[in-house]
């Protein structure tokens, strides 16, 4: 459906999950579907240029055929880590193969005790709780290799830091 979208059309989204908001903004330009997120799981975007300042809590990684925005600006191109480009014909999963692989990952393994695991943890409104669900959430980014193990190492101490 996006790859008919207009190209004078903006496609503004919000998904509430129980891991937080994802928001962001979809639109078509050149043959490209352009992916600018402003929130990931709760997370805002913080788009800082200074080295000894981390930014956000998260970081687009784009696969194949995929790139940053670049912006051209007087001091040379700043690429836009929010901001991912991707071509129009992108190769599409079928609906089998989509279902075969959900019901492998929810039928036992890992991914039934780690629901479970979640379930029996305090709620959400308390400190340990929320700790958990971050701790959980660094984790599964690390398992999924969305991050490598030092920044896991420093997204977990600066956790540790915030909830003593």
């Amino acid at each position: 459906a996006l790859n008919r979208m207009r190209t004078d059309k903006v496609l503004h989204y919000e998904v509430e999950t129980p891991s937080g908001k994802t928001a962001g903004t979809i639109f078509r330009s050149k043959r490209k579907i352009n992916w600018r997120f402003e929130t990931v799981n709760g997370s805002n975007f913080l788009n800082t240029g200074f080295a000894h300042n981390r930014g956000s809590s998260w970081q687009l990684l784009p696969k194949n055929g995929q790139r940053f925005h670049k912006e051209h600006t007087v001091l040379g191109n700043d690429q836009k880590k929010n901001w991912i480009l991707s071509d129009l014909e992108l190769p599409v999963q079928s609906k089998r193969a989509f279902k075969l692989g959900s019901l492998k990952k929810t039928s036992g393994g890992k991914s039934s005790k780690s629901s479970k695991q979640k379930a029996s943890t305090s709620p959400p409104n308390s400190e340990k709780g929320e700790f958990k669900k971050r701790l959980q959430f660094l984790k599964g980014l690390r398992d999924k290799k969305l991050i490598d193990d030092a920044e896991y190492k420093y997204k977990k101490m600066e956790l540790l830091k915030q909830f003593p």
